[in-house]
């Protein structure tokens, strides 16, 4: 949610010849966070996945795409594996938890008789490529859900519709929006490590530093 907030923030704060000097200073570092390409796109990646600001309203259709294109080139490289081919499964618990199984093996009965005897739903075979670019478009064609919505658990609950896709966006979901979590353990570690206790072994400090950060009193 960090680049919608960031898209609001700009237009809410739109500049006007009213403007005072902290206005313009906020609207300055906004500007300078535009600048970094890699992160926008990340960015920009984590906000597809998450299905509060799929929407992508902010963008026009043609960085939208690009967006997609990203998107699914970070997840081909996530799900490269020695599997070539994903298989559709036509209801729950009908394979492995994540999805993904071996195309089923050609014997002579079936080379000889499977197109003309097909016994059953015979489940789609696609490329992961090909899944990927399904699930995508699958995900981005839905409704987007509730703003209050827990987008972690959201996945959590349809991992089943997007085996492939879930991986990504649990992977961009779950970066860290700012840097005061670690800067907080760095001022942890600089009460731990005084003066006075300047000889402590680094893997004592390590515990300590885990103690005080999760131990709850």
């Amino acid at each position: 949610m960090v680049w919608p907030l960031l898209e609001n923030l700009s237009q809410a704060m739109a500049p006007n010849v009213e403007d005072s000097q902290m206005k313009v200073a906020i609207l300055n570092s906004l500007s300078k966070r535009n600048t970094y390409v890699e992160i926008k796109q990340v960015m920009l990646q984590a906000s597809l996945v998450d299905p509060r600001f799929k929407a992508l309203p902010f963008l026009n259709p043609q960085e939208k795409l690009k967006v997609q294109e990203f998107l699914l080139h970070l997840a081909k490289a996530m799900n490269n594996s020695s599997l070539e081919y994903v298989i559709i499964k036509s209801e729950p618990g009908a394979g492995p938890e994540d999805g993904i199984i071996n195309p089923p093996k050609k014997t002579a009965l079936s080379s000889l008789f499977g197109d003309v005897f097909v016994v059953g739903d015979v489940p789609a075979t696609l490329t992961k490529k090909e899944q990927l670019a399904r699930e995508i478009k699958t995900h981005i064609g839905e409704d987007s859900v509730d703003i209050n919505t827990n987008p972690l658990k959201w996945w959590h609950e349809h991992a089943y519709n997007y085996p492939l896709l879930y991986k990504v966006a649990k992977y961009l979901l779950a970066i860290q929006s700012t840097s005061v979590p670690s800067e907080r353990v760095f001022s942890t570690a600089w009460h731990i490590v005084t003066a006075q206790r300047a000889t402590l072994a680094p893997e004592n400090v390590d515990k300590l530093i885990f103690l005080k950060k999760n131990v709850i009193f």
